[in-house]
This record gives C-alpha cells, sequence and structure tokens, in this order.
C-alpha cells in the first residue's frame, strides 16, 4: 500500500480541522451553520455521515438521537422525511449530506468525512458516501474518508480518495492495520506509540484528535502533523 504523502492533502488540511464545523454556545456540531462559519474562516472541517433508513446520507455524529435532539430512536431507523422535522440543539435542521456538499460546492476549504457505520450497514454507507462523492465531482484533495470501520473504508480504493484508519486507545490494536490505507487519524494520547512515530518516519501522515486549548497541540505538535479542535481559536499557531 502506498503512504499517502502531504502532496496528496489540500494544504489547509494542515491548518487545523474544525471538529464538527466550527460550532459553539450558539452554533450547534455538525449544523450548516458550524460548516458555514468554518469555510467563511478557512478551516477544513471534519463531518460525520449516517445512513438514514430510505437510504440517503445525513450529517450526524451519534447512531442515537437523544444527545442532539431531544428526541428517543436510532437516527438509522427513521427515514428522511422525519429526520427532516427533527431540530438541533439550537434549531438548526439536520442536514443531508447533498446540502453539505453545495454549501461548500466551491470547495474553498477540504472536508474529513467519518464514515458512520453500524455492523450491518457498513457497505451501504460506504457506497452510498462514494456515489455522492462521484456524482458531485469532489477532487480528490478535497477529501479524506476516515472511519473506525476499516470494512468501510476498504470501499474506496487506494487511488483516489486520502482514506485514514480512525483508532481510539480502546482499540490501540488497529495500529496494525495501517498499512491497508496509507494514512493514520487516532486518539492524541496514542502519539507516542512506537508503531506511529515510525509511520511518520517513513512519511507517513498523522491526525490526531480531539484538542481543546493551544497548551494541548503546542504539547504534541513534534508529534503530530495534523490536529483536529474545537472550542478554541487556532490561528494562533499560525
Amino acid at each position: 500500500m502506498r503512504i499517502a504523502r502531504y502532496h496528496d492533502f489540500d494544504p489547509l488540511f494542515f491548518r487545523g480541522i474544525a471538529h464538527r464545523g466550527l460550532h459553539d454556545s450558539l452554533i450547534s456540531e455538525n449544523s450548516l451553520e458550524a460548516f458555514s462559519k468554518a469555510i467563511e474562516e478557512g478551516y477544513c472541517f471534519e463531518c460525520d455521515v449516517h445512513l438514514s433508513r430510505d437510504g440517503r446520507l445525513f450529517v450526524f455524529h451519534d447512531h442515537d438521537l437523544a444527545r442532539m435532539t431531544g428526541e428517543k430512536g436510532l437516527i438509522e431507523d427513521l427515514d428522511s422525511e422525519a429526520l427532516s422535522k427533527l431540530r438541533l440543539t439550537h434549531g438548526e435542521k439536520i442536514p443531508t449530506f447533498e446540502e453539505l456538499l453545495e454549501l461548500n460546492k466551491d470547495y474553498k476549504v477540504p472536508m474529513v468525512v467519518e464514515i458512520k457505520a453500524t455492523s450491518k450497514n457498513y457497505r451501504q454507507v460506504a457506497r452510498a458516501l462514494k456515489k455522492a462523492l462521484s456524482e458531485h465531482q469532489v477532487p480528490y484533495k478535497k477529501v479524506v474518508v476516515i472511519s473506525f470501520d476499516p470494512r468501510a473504508l476498504l470501499f474506496f480504493g487506494s487511488k483516489g480518495y486520502v482514506r485514514q484508519l480512525l483508532v481510539e486507545k480502546h482499540h490501540v490494536q488497529f495500529l496494525k492495520l495501517v498499512p491497508l490505507f496509507g494514512s493514520l487519524d487516532i486518539e492524541k494520547c496514542l502519539l507516542n506509540q512506537k508503531s506511529v512515530q515510525k509511520f511518520r518516519k517513513r512519511g507517513g501522515i498523522v491526525n490526531s484528535w480531539t484538542y481543546e486549548s493551544l497548551e494541548e497541540v503546542n504539547e504534541n505538535r513534534a508529534l503530530s502533523d495534523a490536529f483536529t479542535f474545537q472550542h478554541f481559536d487556532i490561528r494562533a499557531l499560525l
């Protein structure tokens, strides 16, 4: 597997990745408002996609609707009509992925798209995302596809969009799968793992998450190539 290099990424990827958009106390995460703010300020943003019961991609983080909408149920169990009636914490609608692509149609900033799959629907979500990116002719450098589920990433071939395997501390054993995908997106507590830094010495790109202060970023600047951040102004690093 070819390792993804710096030239495979849009340069804005390394300026800082806005976690679920630039959300705050007045703007909900994963809302069009949060993504619009990131685009306006020139930041790459991370978003999460689920598949509705009737096969449409919606941008939302949790499988459970309760935290962000106050409603009971799983997002995968509702169809698009039902989801369109729900509202996020600050009154925004749950956007479809098509609406997000339309918002960022000039691709002023790159996107990091996380496939949020279940054990049963990872194939369908990956295929729907691949189809949407193809139909909208999204340039390869404008999207990084990430997932905790390596099976979902396999639907994106090595020639095309950069694929990053997401790894958290509770599944550190997944680091051994990195050679299959060529890039890595990890919980910041894993940066000192020998396999991670060995990968970087070979030229591999590592993003780490999620940073909530400049101090946290400064502690890890020598260990990580890119940073996913939220709730603070990262411009002081530039």
